[in-house]
């Protein structure tokens, strides 16, 4: 059995919605879509694993999108079998171009593929991203055992249990998002990326570390701030203020480089993103999604890349140029700036381990746990990790 419910702002309003259904095959997309869906030949004959592949598929690709913010994103063909299969990947993909959501596109040299990488880049079409008219598809839940995985060594069991039994309120945590997207005049790509990501944690579980760094991903990474205020479990959490820009120091002081004090007093008093808010300034947006805009300029243009030609990368140079000529040098380096301060944060954070809490788990820059009186002992951590570096932190 398949079933749509076209989504709207009070959605869960007069009872709109059983509960009940929102099991592990739920998801949200556009109607049109799923119309065509229904009616077209698809590549097997069992049309419900058909479209939960489909769907499934394009929920790690709005992850991606996420991750990224970019519209062109790399997926190799090996993602496409894990998905897809071997046999039929190429016709699920053909489908998907047909109709106007994913396209293979050639890189800068006219090749679909760089030497030494089995990358393919795909771009996702903004009639796919932008489209309005959206619905919540719940496919009849199987009655499989719910899959864990966990490929993190000498794991703490109660991190392991955390993930394994920690779950949303999932009407809560979506009435919130449509709040904030409302609130905060976000995109509906934005709302349905937030909304899909919700729906993502009741069909996988797992605890794994990055490829390139020692950051731990689960199945909450991708939540938004918005979404983790509704866990069937209250949670506290702790974490570091210019977490990201601290490291930078850090990294820095490990390392023999110079930097601006002006720098790293900036950091330590909190206001570092602060010196770039003028920059790009849009009007009729609150100061939280300034300063999130800004946040993300500066890691895409100095800390994950380095934009030279980039007006926060400019300013940047003009308020720290000791810390620049520092970080020009490192950009220069084979491995890059992003990996060395995801592994230092990692270093920590990775090592955190609240002693009266019964859950909790990290999140990059931050720990979720359940007793609040783990708190102190967290913070004085955080505080001596940072101390080694002659860095004072503040801690929210």
């Amino acid at each position: 059995m398949i079933e749509i419910i076209p989504f709207n702002k009070k959605i869960f309003d007069n009872f709109s919605v059983d509960t009940k259904k929102i099991t592990r095959y739920v998801y949200i997309n556009n109607i049109e879509l799923i119309g065509k869906l229904l009616s077209m030949e698809l590549p097997i004959t069992n049309r419900k694993i058909a479209l939960r592949n489909i769907f499934d598929f394009l929920t790690y690709v709005d992850i991606k999108i996420n991750e990224n913010e970019k519209t062109i994103i790399p997926i190799s063909s090996k993602v496409l079998i894990s998905f897809f299969n071997r046999n039929e990947y190429k016709k699920y993909m053909e489908i998907l171009s047909e109709l106007d959501i994913i396209t293979r596109v050639p890189y800068q040299d006219g090749t679909f593929y760089i030497k030494g990488n089995l990358n393919c880049q795909y771009r996702i079409h903004n009639e796919y991203l932008t489209e309005e008219d959206l619905a919540i598809i719940v496919l009849e839940d199987d009655r499989s055992k719910e899959t864990f995985t966990n490929t993190v060594e000498n794991m703490d069991k109660r991190y392991i249990e955390t993930i394994k039994k920690l779950d949303l309120n999932i009407p809560s945590a979506i009435e919130a998002e449509i709040k904030n997207y409302i609130e905060n005049d976000l995109s509906i790509s934005a709302l349905r990326n937030r909304i899909s990501r919700i729906f993502y944690t009741k069909r996988k579980r797992f605890i794994k570390k990055g490829k390139k760094v020692d950051r731990i991903y689960h199945s909450f990474t991708n939540l938004s701030k918005v979404s983790r205020k509704h866990f069937n479990i209250q949670m506290n959490d702790v974490d570091i203020i210019n977490c990201q820009p601290l490291l930078l120091v850090a990294l820095l002081e490990k390392n023999g480089f110079e930097y601006n004090n002006s720098y790293k007093i900036d950091c330590e008093a909190g206001c570092f993103y602060e010196r770039f808010l003028d920059i790009n300034k849009e009007i009729g947006i609150s100061n939280d999604e300034q300063r999130t805009s800004t946040k993300k300029s500066l890691y895409k243009n100095i800390f994950f890349g380095f934009n030279k030609n980039s007006k926060h990368n400019k300013r940047f140079k003009e308020l720290y140029p000791q810390t620049w000529n520092s970080l020009e040098l490192i950009s220069e380096n084979c491995k890059s700036l992003a990996s060395q301060l995801q592994n230092l944060e990692s270093e920590l954070f990775n090592t955190l381990i609240p002693s009266k809490s019964k859950y909790y788990f990290t999140l990059f820059d931050a720990i979720y746990f359940d007793n609040l009186l783990d708190r102190f002992e967290l913070e004085n951590k955080i505080k001596e990790y940072f101390n080694k570096f002659n860095i004072r932190v503040s801690i929210k």
